[in-house]
């Protein structure tokens, strides 16, 4: 079974291929049991989060079953997932993470293409492509694609539609899709919020902190729709209130990266960019554990150290990071934006 493909133990995350096989006309028949065993062992990898491991049974399945567009399918969702694995590596995370994209791109487009021409419901498929599509940088042919769902038949094909537009900056055409989605799906708690975020592009800044603390209201549990009401009551003109929001959630939520950088964001519009170093200080300490991460945080700890002039401080939490690995290129990168920190206050 190709389910074997991944051995019993877990392998490196970063992993892209899959090891050599023998040419296509050597392999042995699969056996459709084998066939769906492999399909659902993909799915279970992806469930548990190893989007290495999945694509890895996934190539595999391809080789074997190349016509076959629900392993297609399946092989452009591992890639997805993979790609966004490889966005958060520091170095050349971005790029790989765009070729690995573009990789779902060529594989999905063909089984999206044959399921509606045979006629097939393809929600699934086109929101996959749809996603590859973005992380290719192709926003706009996604879009056209998210454009091809029916609201009745794929409402959340038509979510990330609204959604791109957003990205796009078409807010006007983004709320019409986004108000046609929430009138299927009123008390979804994700289409309110997106609802609030193309509202403060409109202008319209009441209507987005509403639609927003509604957004909490109706999942009160998400620590992300915490974070986007108080980034929408920031850009609005409101830090206090956005600080004040992020502050009364519970800590671990608070020490999630895009609450952090948010509260961040909040600290700096009120001239406290110390608090806010001191912040990443204790998230670089709370994270021992993995390099990358505690590298990170200590970059942006003596990053804003020396905004708040600080410079002892500054000059300790970037030594903490190059002491953890002297070869992250961040810590050129830091050393420079310090720089130009200290100059700039220096003329001023």
């Amino acid at each position: 079974m190709l389910l074997a493909a991944c051995g019993e133990g877990p392998s490196d995350h970063g992993a892209t291929s899959a090891p050599s096989s023998p040419p296509r006309e050597n392999l042995p028949e699969i056996s459709a049991a084998d066939r769906d065993s492999s399909l659902d062992a993909i799915e279970r990898w992806l469930t548990s989060g190893r989007a290495d491991n999945a694509t890895i049974i996934a190539r595999t399945l391809a080789d074997r079953l190349p016509g076959d567009p629900h392993v297609s399918l399946a092989l452009g969702r591992s890639l997805i997932a993979l790609g966004s694995e490889w966005r958060n590596d520091p170095d050349r995370g971005a790029q790989r993470a765009r070729e690995i994209s573009c990789e779902a791109v060529e594989i999905l487009e063909p089984a999206y293409r044959r399921w509606r021409a045979e006629g097939i419901e393809a929600s699934e498929a086109r929101r996959s492509l749809g996603l590859a599509l973005e992380g290719c940088d192709r926003l706009q042919d996604a879009i056209d694609i998210y454009a091809e769902a029916k609201a009745s038949e794929d409402p959340v094909s038509r979510f990330h539609l609204g959604l791109a537009l957003l990205r796009a900056g078409q807010a006007s055409e983004a709320d019409i899709v986004l108000l046609e989605v929430g009138g299927l799906r009123p008390d979804d708690a994700f289409v309110v919020s997106a609802r609030a975020e193309a509202a403060l592009m409109l202008g319209d800044h009441s209507i987005a902190r509403t639609l927003a603390t509604q957004a909490v209201r109706l999942d009160d549990g998400s620590w992300p729709l915490r974070v986007r009401r108080a980034s929408i009551l920031r850009r609005s003109g409101d830090p206090t209130a956005a600080v004040e929001s992020l502050l009364a959630m519970d800590e671990e939520a608070r020490m999630e990266l895009p609450a952090l950088t948010e509260l961040t964001e909040g600290w700096i519009a009120l001239d406290r960019p110390a608090t806010a170093a001191e912040a990443w200080a204790e998230l670089a300490s709370r994270s021992s554990d993995d390099p990358t991460a505690s590298i990170g945080a200590a970059i942006q700890a003596a990053k804003l150290f020396a905004i708040a002039g600080m410079d002892e401080e500054s000059i300790t939490w970037l030594e903490i990071a190059r002491d953890l690995d002297s070869g992250d290129a961040r810590i050129s990168e830091c050393e420079r934006r310090i720089e130009e920190i200290r100059s700039s206050r220096d003329t001023s």
